[in-house]
């Protein structure tokens, strides 16, 4: 498999394929990406796209530096908020294993991994505020020159 080339198909790998709401990640009711405005289902998690960095190489090669975050929204409003930011966190622990156990995103990439795990408040269109949890992706491929 040749390795990933642009920031939609790593983003289509992980919400294809790793991201899959199966075993450990049975919980969650709704996994899409940023442009997904409105989503009623919860847990949720949000993929979106950063911008991607390269550089030249080698010999004939260009190396992406690709991003990724990662958005988990829980919406139990019965439960205080110390309890939906630790739920939070217990979620994005087993999101970081998934990737843990595929860290080349099936060969897409020379080697990824999540590179940040923040707690606390997330800003949604409209400046509207939601108690979640963001983490950051980063991976890094291979593109030869055309």
């Amino acid at each position: 498999m040749p390795y990933f080339t642009a920031i939609e198909e790593v983003m289509d790998y992980m919400k294809n394929t790793l991201l899959v709401p199966t075993g450990t990640l049975s919980e969650l009711q709704h996994v899409g990406f940023a442009d997904d405005e409105l989503f009623m289902e919860y847990p949720a998690l949000i993929i979106a796209g950063e911008p991607v960095n390269t550089e030249i190489h080698a010999t004939h090669q260009f190396k992406n530096f690709f991003r990724v975050s990662l958005f988990i929204y829980h919406a139990v409003m019965s439960e205080d908020r110390t309890t939906r930011t630790r739920n939070d966190l217990i979620l994005a622990t087993k999101v970081k294993d998934r990737f843990s156990g595929d860290r080349k995103l099936g060969g897409g990439v020379i080697f990824g991994f999540i590179e940040s795990v923040v707690p606390g408040t997330i800003r949604r269109p409209g400046n509207v505020f939601a108690v979640g949890t963001r983490m950051q992706w980063r991976g890094e491929a291979l593109e030869a020159f055309q």
